[in-house]
């Protein structure tokens, strides 16, 4: 979400520069308006996503659940650099803690959950800042780990209906 901060801010700075006329202005400024209003629904439906997961495993010490409030700050610009990678951690450890509590191994076909994509997103996100051709990693990240955390979500819906 912040590499399209940059990028908006990027068209903002040369509008003028690309603008020939008014109508072009306002059409790069719409256009700009309605990829930030895609982004932002992606990002919405990314983090249902991530709280399905989260609400999935319920463990017994509510302590070690992962909140929703780490889950939905995410979407605040400067604290999502300190909310996306205590999410990672908390999933990680909420994960464990499941399989630990329920007993669940190999042999029920459970999908094993890592974090790797996770930090692929946040640390190309990072990277980003300087290097913007980095965002292009960061957009991997992310949809590897939404293709990871549905996965491992439904097979361990499956283990429960089972």
């Amino acid at each position: 979400m912040k590499k399209f901060f940059f990028i908006l801010g990027s068209i903002f700075v040369t509008l003028p520069l690309l603008a020939s006329d008014e109508s072009a202005l306002f059409a790069i400024i719409g256009v700009s308006f309605a990829m930030f209003a895609i982004m932002f629904i992606i990002t919405i439906f990314f983090l249902i996503s991530q709280s399905a997961f989260a609400k999935a495993m319920k463990v017994d010490n509510e302590l070690k659940q992962t909140s929703p409030v780490w889950i939905w700050t995410q979407l605040i610009p400067i604290w999502s650099l300190v909310a996306i990678p205590v999410t990672l951690i908390k999933l990680n450890e909420q994960f464990n803690l499941y399989i630990n509590e329920n007993n669940l191994s190999t042999e029920y076909n459970l999908k094993p959950y890592n974090n790797t994509w996770g930090w692929v997103w946040y640390i190309g996100s990072i990277v980003s800042f300087i290097f913007p051709l980095a965002a292009l990693v960061s957009f991997i990240g992310v949809i590897g780990f939404w293709i990871h955390i549905s996965n491992v979500r439904k097979s361990l819906i499956i283990i429960k209906h089972s």
